[in-house]
């Protein structure tokens, strides 16, 4: 069944437990799911990528909610040098309030929901995933760095896929180490061709493509929500420190600093239309690229915007 693109935005605030949240709902009618973007580091709700993708999944009838992890006053401060963006635990601790909104309004309560993550914000969704077990039915991440879910990677129950351009190295051996870490079903999407922001012809459409197919494989479970958001998930878990909603008291700022967010790369060397994406999984590790994977550099840690 194909959707219009009639379907109107609708501007959402929601309360974070201090700080409110902007986002952008779209429900269409007889939607069959919902799903919830976390943006990168130095991306918004108005990334052209991600709606793009949006766009695609509302065409398939799933709602699509994208949404603003800083509030504009902290987007103001990251322009002079802050290091939000990159607290990923912190920010994973306000997307999982965006998760019990979803559950309690009338327009997504009855929607299952799945969640997809760009860049930082794959790391933000898995963690949030790891949260709300019983809320999140699947998770799909764009050119992202699940690696910094850390320890969480081990308690995500849900169906996960990671797609990664063919072309960005480090990226693409950061997202095979952490798909060896993920205990839940998973899978590793390659688009050749595409490096990080896949801007090559065909990539984002390849990237659409392989994130509508996966939620449409796992129908994002509708589970039981719980009376307390906050019981869904053990703290002590997970083996650093994540905040569960609700929290009402502001959480200390934890600021972590990976070894390198925005890795550069060359020219592709192929493009997306010569060559299908292919899967790898952990019983099947070997590609058609005949590449050896990477060796990781040394880096210099990442000091601001690029």
């Amino acid at each position: 069944m194909k959707f219009g693109h009639n379907m109107r935005e609708q501007e959402i605030r929601i309360d974070a437990g201090g700080p409110t949240l902007t986002g952008d709902l779209v429900v269409p009618r007889r939607a069959n799911g919902i799903i919830l973007f976390a943006h990168g580091s130095v991306s918004s709700r108005m990334s052209a990528r991600n709606r793009a993708v949006a766009r695609a999944l509302e065409q398939a009838g799933m709602a699509t909610m994208l949404l603003d992890l800083l509030t504009p006053l902290e987007d103001e401060c990251e322009r002079a040098g802050a290091l939000l963006r990159l607290d990923v635990q912190r920010l994973a601790h306000r997307f999982s309030f965006a998760i019990d909104w979803l559950a309690r309004d009338e327009r997504t309560s009855d929607l299952p929901l799945g969640l997809f993550g760009s860049s930082t914000g794959a790391a933000v969704a898995l963690i949030a995933a790891a949260m709300r077990p019983t809320h999140v039915g699947a998770v799909v991440s764009r050119g992202g760095r699940p690696d910094l879910a850390e320890s969480a990677l081990e308690h995500v129950s849900c169906p996960t896929r990671l797609i990664v351009g063919g072309d960005d190295d480090l990226v693409l051996e950061l997202n095979r180490r952490a798909l060896r870490r993920l205990t839940c079903t998973k899978d590793l999407v390659v688009v050749p061709g595409a490096t990080h922001l896949f801007e090559e012809p065909g990539a984002l459409e390849e990237v659409a493509r392989m994130t509508t197919e996966w939620f449409a494989k796992y129908p994002c479970r509708v589970g039981r929500f719980a009376s307390d958001p906050g019981e869904d998930f053990d703290r002590q878990s997970l083996g650093f420190r994540v905040f569960a909603a609700p929290v009402r008291a502001r959480p200390t700022l934890v600021v972590q600093q990976p070894e390198i967010l925005f890795p550069r790369h060359d020219p592709p060397t192929r493009t997306p239309q010569e060559q299908p994406a292919w899967i790898e999984t952990p019983t099947m590790p070997s590609s058609p690229d005949p590449r050896p994977a990477p060796a990781l550099p040394e880096f210099e840690p990442y000091r601001g915007r690029r």
